[in-house]
């Protein structure tokens, strides 16, 4: 191979990945694309990609990653992964033109994306292979009623009320697929952000534990409230912060709200509106707690409390996790002021509804985060507390969807009824004392070698 066929096809890929060292790549990873004798094409005999992998810090940096499962690297698919480039839908389903990948392949056998759609494609086939793993090693199975591979679709062109989506990602149960939009924002990109796809593969676990359980005028409820908001972290500058002032002068959603335990059980509704009301609730709250359980996986799994910021920048303070939380309100409270309005008088619209959501999530991804660090014992890694913190919500996954499935239309959902079996309310500023109510904690078993650190 001549020299400058090398350079020129070195600055193709180089140009391809500029975005990335915006974000914060390290520069000095530059020079592990300046290699001599490679060969170029579609696929290869190894199993090493060089891609970018975060580091304890959260800091993402060029890496050789292998990549077992990645069958077809040439498109795209693999045994957990098919990545569409583009997509669109035919009948119902998800369809593209066959992707096309492009890697430079040095003699060392690693394999380097040549261009900006093949660097995601592999990226979240690197990921993916460790989610699914880490899945079975915690007995999570999440096969029925999806296809395997799961279908990943990057460069969706998606839209709502607003106009085009960009920079967000969707996961859409009607093509059982996870949508990443076309990414503009000077930051590290969606599609190669371990946390974000972790948590839209939370979105999936939840989905199939949980929602699938539900009966059909439940799942109708979410799917509207799915349809309004879409993504796995809120455009907030479209449906307006919480905390900011609702568009009919009320209060925030943060003034005045009481400490309240909401130890009190709520009467079995008693007509038709009452009954509307409660599935409306509890659709509201299952999705604030899919997205805030989906926040805290993602933590789990990249050990970075502020991984959407790393995607997102202004969402740093408003996504961020470890920032701790006093308590969780009662249902009522939660009901009067992000529901019904009528705490404060308002009417909740539908956008409303949504961006309301993500603020109650957020808080439980924050309480759990809290549970993470309280309960396992001092002399516990923070990798081992991310560890017992996935198999403690595995645990508890079937037993609260079992109780889901009990309240559902009966009783207003809330973390008494779903988590804290034993005790009334989670406590005033006394998390850590009801850790243990949450399920039986234990040590790790071998599986933070799947974390991608």
């Amino acid at each position: 191979m001549k020299s400058s066929s090398l350079q020129i096809r070195t600055r193709i890929a180089l140009r391809t990945v500029a975005c990335l060292f915006r974000s914060g790549l390290s520069l000095s990873a530059c020079a592990i694309f300046v290699l001599a004798g490679c060969s170029r094409g579609g696929s290869s005999d190894g199993n090493l990609f060089q891609i970018p992998w975060p580091d304890s810090n959260g800091n993402y940096h060029l890496q050789n990653i292998s990549i077992t499962t990645f069958d077809h690297p040439d498109t795209l698919s693999g045994k957990y992964a098919q990545v569409y480039i583009h997509p669109y839908e035919v009948g119902g389903k998800l369809a593209s033109d066959p992707p096309h990948a492009r890697f430079i392949h040095t003699e060392k056998g690693v394999s380097i994306p040549e261009d900006y759609a093949t660097l995601q494609g592999t990226a979240i086939q690197a990921h993916f292979e460790r989610l699914v793993a880490i899945d079975q090693q915690l007995g999570l199975s999440i096969s029925h009623g999806f296809t395997i591979p799961f279908k990943i679709a990057i460069q969706a062109n998606l839209t709502s009320d607003g106009g085009a989506v960009t920079n967000n990602a969707v996961f859409d149960r009607d093509l059982d697929a996870l949508m990443v939009a076309p990414y503009s924002a000077p930051q590290l990109p969606i599609a190669v952000n371990a946390g974000i796809l972790a948590h839209e593969h939370f979105h999936m676990i939840f989905q199939s534990i949980v929602l699938d359980q539900l009966s059909s005028e439940s799942s109708a409820q979410q799917t509207g409230l799915r349809q309004t908001g879409l993504g796995s972290h809120c455009d907030w500058s479209q449906l307006g912060a919480p905390g900011a002032s609702t568009d009919d002068g009320a209060p925030g959603d943060d003034a005045g709200a009481p400490s309240v335990d909401g130890t009190a059980q709520e009467a079995t509704p008693s007509s038709n509106e009452d009954v509307d009301k409660v599935t409306r609730y509890n659709a509201f709250y299952l999705r604030a707690l899919n997205e805030g359980l989906a926040d805290f996986w993602g933590w789990a799994y990249t050990g970075d409390s502020k991984f959407i910021a790393r995607s997102l920048s202004t969402e740093i303070e408003r996504r961020r996790i470890d920032v701790k939380v006093d308590q969780l309100q009662s249902a009522e409270v939660l009901d009067q002021i992000y529901v019904s309005g009528t705490r404060f008088g308002q009417v909740i619209s539908q956008g409303r509804l949504v961006a309301n959501a993500y603020k109650v999530g957020t808080d439980y991804a924050r309480a759990f985060y809290e549970l993470a660090f309280d309960a396992a014992h001092e002399d516990v890694s923070t990798l081992d507390k991310r560890m017992i913190a996935v198999q403690a919500l595995a645990q508890a996954l079937p037993d609260f969807a079992a109780s889901v499935v009990r309240a559902e239309k009966k009783k207003r959902l809330s973390h008494q009824i779903l988590f804290f079996r034993r005790s009334g309310n989670i406590g005033q500023n006394k998390l850590a004392r009801r850790a243990r109510d949450f399920v039986e904690w234990q040590r790790p078993s071998p599986v933070p070698r799947l974390f991608p650190n």
